[in-house]
């Protein structure tokens, strides 16, 4: 336990010297809800899409999954996940994601949960490794299947609310949590703006550390992360000038423990990332009249929830700041996003849009080959360039 909170102190205070207010804030939320844990406050890990408004209306802490894993990844704080995955009997085909998870369970990173709650969204990992979690553990299971219809989904959202009521003391009111959760939304509604109208003035490696701010929009001091971002980035506007090499789309996630590859890939090739996917939260405002529904309304126009909302959105960001090429990094064993490739990569030659697929583990450093990336990279880069060859380390002949 101590070696986690070690970790997350060490990277607040990494990111506090470089004054980088925000990342160290953001990070600083994450260490206090461990070590209330870590004292024996009752927690429940949760999968991703799960609104994190519901959690905040109780005296509960919770725990995405994902996250801590990301974290865990990002800080090479994980076992082999293949040989773990073998002696502990999961699934071979299994997310590293929830592999790495179990692992922190098991090295006692972070003690067992009380409850576990999976939705079916956005993949099958994520609420199968949920419910043999909770056998394992012995521990409480609850699990949503988002269905494609409003009503339901918004049903199953109020009466998982209604069996926390049961078990936790009421911390916040529904009107409170709404009214932070409206006024962050807000304000990232703003970020998005200054990164629309001024594509690149957002480091994108930052976006990439804190697109998990999805899950905390109804804490107050997530408001502050913002804020706080949102002034570094009038900060970057005083020398600010427009790319002059190419403007690229990022889809899914990077490899967590290549915390420079973003920042390679932009020197070397000359270009910027201007926009990454993960950090679009669908801006859904709540009501106290429809919480439930508006939370499952967000869920239904979130980016991945079909393939039509990726298009959507993919053409949304090309209207709004243009963009020359798009990487699309495909998760090992994920049976969601890379399955969208084909479909996507004809819609984008339709469109006149480079696409490149590279795939890897995001999680697990033994499935990503590094140099095949470059090699990939090289190519798609000569593609945008119009036939100018790439040799090592970004030289052009």
């Amino acid at each position: 336990m101590k070696e986690l909170i070690h970790r997350m102190d060490l990277s607040a205070r990494l990111h506090m010297g470089m004054g980088n207010t925000y990342l160290a804030e953001y990070i600083e939320l994450q260490k206090a809800s461990i070590e209330k844990i870590c004292v024996g406050h009752p927690y429940i890990a949760s999968t991703f899409y799960m609104p994190g408004e519901i959690y905040r209306l109780f005296d509960v802490e919770a725990i995405y999954i994902e996250r801590l894993a990301g974290f865990a990844a990002a800080n090479r704080l994980l076992p082999d996940i293949k040989l773990y995955s073998c002696v502990n009997r999961l699934p071979e085909c299994a997310c590293s994601y929830q592999i790495a998870f179990d692992s922190l369970l098991r090295k006692n990173c972070i003690p067992y949960p009380r409850e576990i709650v999976a939705l079916s969204y956005a993949c099958d990992d994520a609420w199968m490794y949920g419910y043999y979690a909770s056998e394992k553990y012995r521990t409480q299971f609850y699990f949503i299947d988002v269905p494609r219809n409003l009503e339901i989904l918004g049903e199953q959202l109020k009466a998982l609310s209604s069996k926390l009521r049961g078990r936790y003391r009421e911390k916040n009111s529904t009107r409170e949590i709404v009214d932070i959760s409206n006024k962050t939304i807000a304000l990232k509604e703003e970020i998005d703006r200054l990164r629309f109208e001024n594509p690149g003035i957002m480091n994108s490696m930052d976006a990439f550390r804190m697109f998990t701010l999805y899950n905390d929009l109804g804490n107050p001091k997530v408001f502050d992360v913002l804020n706080n971002l949102k002034k570094r980035i009038h900060e970057n506007l005083k020398g600010y000038t427009s790319p002059t090499g190419p403007k690229i789309l990022w889809l899914g996630v990077i490899p967590l423990y290549h915390n420079r590859i973003v920042a390679d890939l932009e020197k070397r090739y000359g270009c910027k990332i201007v926009y990454e996917e993960l950090f679009d939260f669908t801006n859904q405002y709540l009501s106290v009249e429809n919480f439930f529904y508006d939370l499952a309304s967000r869920i239904e126009k979130s980016v991945f929830f079909s393939l039509q909302n990726r298009l959507e959105s993919i053409m949304h960001y090309k209207k709004a700041m243009g963009f020359d090429g798009i990487v699309h990094f495909s998760q090992r064993n994920c049976r969601f996003l890379p399955s969208m490739v084909p479909v996507l990569r004809r819609e984008m030659e339709k469109a006149g849009i480079p696409f490149v697929e590279v795939a890897g583990d995001v999680v697990d450093p033994n499935d990503f080959n590094i140099e095949r990336f470059w090699n990939v990279m090289d190519v798609f880069f000569e593609s945008i360039y119009g036939g100018t060859k790439f040799g090592y380390k970004g030289t052009r002949y």
